[in-house]
């Protein structure tokens, strides 16, 4: 569990934030790529004023397809924290602000949902196993990198052939 101590918090001035969370699936709940290595956070979190800021960063490594062939990838995620806490707001109130909710009377402060929200945020949309992948063949579905399938794809769609007769006019 990722938590920050406020006790110790008010105590010190500013605590560090130094953990390793394992590929635990629900981190990226909902999402189509999988963590492939434990997720490090690295923050340091302090008061300003009222609030509490947490500033640092979440590093891991997310498992995805390939947006051409499919083929598993797994790519290098860093997700900056800048997370501010604020006392006596509302869900609501506290998304306008764009901070969190510091529960009233509180002795420790859980990290763990707003860290899961940057680390989404951070995924990469797409991925590619190399610049150079060919794909899948649209007509049979082959993986073009690994045989050629010798399927015929017509070059042009015929659908755009009355706008390029008007180019061509």
């Amino acid at each position: 569990m990722l938590t920050v101590d406020l006790g110790r918090l008010e105590r010190q001035g500013s605590v560090l934030v130094d953990a390793e969370l394992p590929p635990d699936p629900a981190l990226v709940e909902g999402a189509d790529e999988e963590l492939a290595a434990p997720v490090r956070v690295e923050a340091r979190a302090q008061y300003s004023g009222l609030d509490v800021v947490v500033r640092g960063r979440a590093t891991g490594r997310v498992r995805l397809g390939c947006r051409r062939c499919l083929a598993p990838v797994e790519v290098d995620v860093e997700a900056p924290l800048t997370l501010v806490y604020r006392e006596d707001v509302g869900p609501a109130e506290a998304e306008a602000a764009e901070a969190y909710p510091l529960p009233a009377r509180a002795h420790e402060l859980d990290l763990g949902p707003a860290v899961r929200e940057h680390l989404l945020l951070a995924l990469p949309r797409y991925a590619l196993c190399s610049e150079a992948c060919r794909g899948l063949c649209p007509v049979c579905g082959t993986n073009l990198n690994e045989a050629d399938c010798g399927c015929v794809v017509a070059d042009e769609d015929e659908r755009w052939a009355p706008l390029k007769r008007l180019l061509s006019d």
